[in-house]
């Protein structure tokens, strides 16, 4: 499906809720880089080693790609792609240690989401820490917390504001899910 800066609600359910020690937050997503056509900024035009995209590429118009939400769900978790090109995981744990403290635990990918292609994104929390991978690739920064995510009863956001893009198979497991591959069993893929 695709997004042009607002999002999909999706109500609150007994599902959703279904999260408490660990979760799995995955969806594919494609990103479309800007182009540019200005003969202004022709001096300027790129290609980079390993990006296939458009070649003219421009470096004055990539800071056009708009940071947005990929799927959200307020006060729990999430999975977003930060002005920086970079996804970006955030969840709110409930600490062990402290029940009644509030840990906010963020993660993000060691380089941009690759724009004009396909980009498979999972973050894991399993109880303990909290890890990104981009197609299947574990990401080199992760946070250590135990604890419980926190629900809330609040609806979750599919290409929340300022996402322009097109993601397929968003998926939220209550299991904390290393192996992403077709084979696996889908348990919720929300479509239009």
């Amino acid at each position: 499906m695709e997004f042009r800066g607002l999002p999909i609600t999706v109500k609150s359910s007994q599902s959703l809720n279904n999260v408490e020690n660990q979760l799995t937050v995955e969806t594919w997503v494609y990103l479309k880089a800007p182009q540019c056509e200005e003969k202004d900024h022709k001096r300027h035009w790129k290609v980079y080693p390993g990006y296939k995209h458009h070649p003219k590429f421009c470096p004055l118009c990539w800071n056009k790609w708009e940071e947005g939400s990929l799927i959200h769900r307020p006060a729990s978790y999430q999975l977003r792609i930060a002005h920086s090109h970079r996804a970006e995981f955030t969840l709110f744990i409930r600490e062990s240690a402290h029940h009644h403290r509030v840990k906010k635990l963020r993660v993000k990918s060691n380089k941009i989401v690759t724009p004009n292609q396909w980009v498979h994104l999972a973050a894991v929390y399993n109880g303990d820490k909290l890890i990104l991978y981009v197609d299947g690739v574990k990401q080199q920064d992760e946070e250590q917390a135990a604890g419980k995510v926190i629900k809330g009863h609040t609806p979750l956001f599919l290409g929340g504001l300022g996402f322009r893009g097109k993601l397929e198979e968003a998926r939220i497991s209550n299991t904390a899910r290393t192996e992403f591959g077709g084979t696996g069993v889908v348990t919720k893929v929300v479509q239009r």
